[in-house]
């Protein structure tokens, strides 16, 4: 175990959620002549609007470079050495890629080793990006990630693996 302090932590943590949630009681702390109280109901926390990627508004890439994944269903790393991707072709992708969800990403498209990341611009915001060889890609907008997938017949060319249709 690399952190019995965290584990520890967490224990607790746990024990202390599922025990307001098993029981309508509340038991009266041993310093406190105060009721327990809980914390604010999710409702009740306001939460900062989402701005979101969107690939059909104006965008810039900041940067761009290529990479090898460690999350892939291929171990064979050679096939990346001859994909390359300019920055006009890689935005021209991304304004094609459609949003998929993790079904059909899972059922149409391989994991490659060969990927591409780098940051976008969009309203003075910037998101981290991955572009897979494997037709697919995803963008990080703070606590949620986009995944889109390339369908178009005429972007197969630019990479390795293309997407199943069926």
């Amino acid at each position: 175990m690399k952190s019995p302090s965290l584990f520890i932590i967490v224990a607790i943590w746990l024990m202390q959620s599922f025990s307001y949630c098993s029981t309508n009681q509340q038991e009266a702390p041993l310093e406190s002549s105060k009721p327990l109280t809980r914390e604010p109901a999710v409702a009740e926390i306001k939460e900062r609007p989402k701005v979101l990627f969107n690939a059909a508004k104006p965008f810039e890439i900041i940067s761009s470079r290529q990479n090898i994944s460690r999350t892939s269903s291929s171990n064979d790393t050679s096939q990346c050495r001859g994909w390359r991707i300019t920055k006009e072709t890689l935005s021209r992708i991304i304004k094609s890629s459609e949003p998929i969800d993790g079904v059909l990403w899972h059922h149409s498209f391989d994991v490659l080793p060969c990927v591409i990341k780098g940051v976008i611009s969009q309203g003075n915001r910037d998101y981290q990006f991955e572009l897979n060889a494997g037709s697919w890609m995803y963008i990080d907008c703070a606590d949620t990630t986009l995944i889109f997938g390339n369908f178009r017949r005429e972007d197969e060319k630019y990479f390795l693996s293309a997407a199943d249709k069926e």
